[in-house]
This record gives C-alpha cells, structure tokens and sequence, in this order.
C-alpha cells in the first residue's frame, strides 16, 4: 500500500510577518507607498468631524494607498477591496494590518471622487516616470490604461500636462467604475453569488451524469463479457 506523507489542517502554526519587509523596494506598491506617505491629507482630514465625538475613522492614507494597488490589480469593488485587505499580504502591508470594511471603502470613494482622482493621476505620473507602470497592471474592462503611460516623458511642461491629462482622465474612469458597481451589488447583493453558486451546480451535475453514463456503459460491457 502507498504511504503519503502525514497532513493536519487543525495543526496550529505561529509564523511572524513582517509586513514592512513585504513592499519590497524598486516596486509599483513601494513607490505607492513612498510617495502618498509624503503628500499632505488635510484635504481628507478637514471632511472628518469625530475628534470629540464618534468612532475612529480609517487614516485616509491606507485607504488611499490600497485602493488604487487593488486599481492596478484589476480590483475594483469595494467588497473585493475589503476581501484583498484580508487576504493579500501586500494590501495588508501597505493598509498596515488596518481591514476596513466595504462600506467604508465606497463612502471614502463617494466623498472624495475629485481628491482621488487628482491624487492617483499624480501618483502614477510619478510611477510612470519611474517605469513602474507596466501595459499588464490596470487592467479592467472599458478602461483602457493610456499607451504612454509607461513611457518616460520628456520634460517639456506641454508633454507633462497632456500625460497628466489622460491619466486624469483614465482614472475618473476607473473610479466611476467602481462606484457604478458597488451600486449594483447593493441593488442585488446575492446576484453574483447565486450565479457563481449556480454555474458551480451545473458543471458538477453534468460531471455526475457523464460519470453516470460512463459507468452505465461499463456495466454494459461486463455484462457482455460474462
């Protein structure tokens, strides 16, 4: 009889993470990081009204930090956002360990669509001269990164302006993406769910019927042979 090697999904394991080490340098998430550490949030912090009253609120920079590396990741949903900062060891690293929930997500994306957008086409203009961006990040559906997004620019004050531009505007795009969809699984929180739910219980009962009708056949078959 094989013997395979002993396994135990209930065995406990304290394994330390350092999540500063996770954003390695020379990376489009370190950049990110860098660079949003360094740029001024009174714009956010001046919308929040809690320093006597209410719960804490999430810092503005981890927000804005794991949103847009969840853009470039092609994520751009607030429950798939929330369920990155779970899941993902660069988000949590880049949130450090905060996980804000979905509707702190959408409402921080709602309040703030202007300073979001303005701040991400500064970010990745930097990243982009820094050759970080690259033509496979980003890569949502009806939004099309721009094609020199990740060509060095010149220098010319023209030439940055236009770049800016279209980043600008690539950005207001993928922003009203996001929120457009949050709109729909709110309207239909268990849609996609039950389609998924749903296309997994059609392709195993037609696994079952073809395993069915292959046993039937061998059944057949020693039939015949007896």
């Amino acid at each position: 009889m094989a013997r395979f090697k002993y396994t135990d999904e209930k065995q406990m394991r304290f394994i330390a993470v350092s999540l500063k080490e996770q954003i390695q340098q020379g990376t489009f998430e370190w950049a990110v990081n860098h660079i949003i550490e360094r740029i001024d949030m009174s714009l956010f912090e001046e919308k929040y009204n809690n320093d006597a009253k209410g719960a804490a609120a999430y810092p503005p920079k981890a927000l804005l930090k794991i949103i847009l590396f969840c853009y470039s990741r092609g994520i751009i949903t607030s429950r798939k956002i929330e369920r990155a900062c779970m899941e993902n060891i660069i988000v949590k690293a880049l949130a450090e360990d905060i996980e804000p929930d979905h509707s702190s997500i959408a409402a921080f994306i709602s309040s703030n669509h202007e300073e979001v957008r303005d701040l991400f086409a500064k970010v990745l203009f930097k990243c982009s001269e820094l050759k970080l961006v690259t033509g496979e990040m980003f890569a949502i559906d009806g939004c099309k990164l721009p094609s020199n997004a990740s060509k060095e620019c010149s220098g010319k004050i023209e030439e940055m302006k236009k770049k800016r531009g279209k980043l600008e505007r690539y950005i207001e795009k993928v922003i009203k993406r996001h929120r457009e969809s949050d709109k729909r699984e709110k309207e239909h929180p268990t849609s996609n769910a039950a389609k998924k739910i749903k296309r997994f219980e059609k392709t195993m009962g037609k696994r079952k019927d073809r395993k069915e009708r292959q046993l039937k056949r061998l059944g057949r078959v020693h039939t015949k042979e007896s």
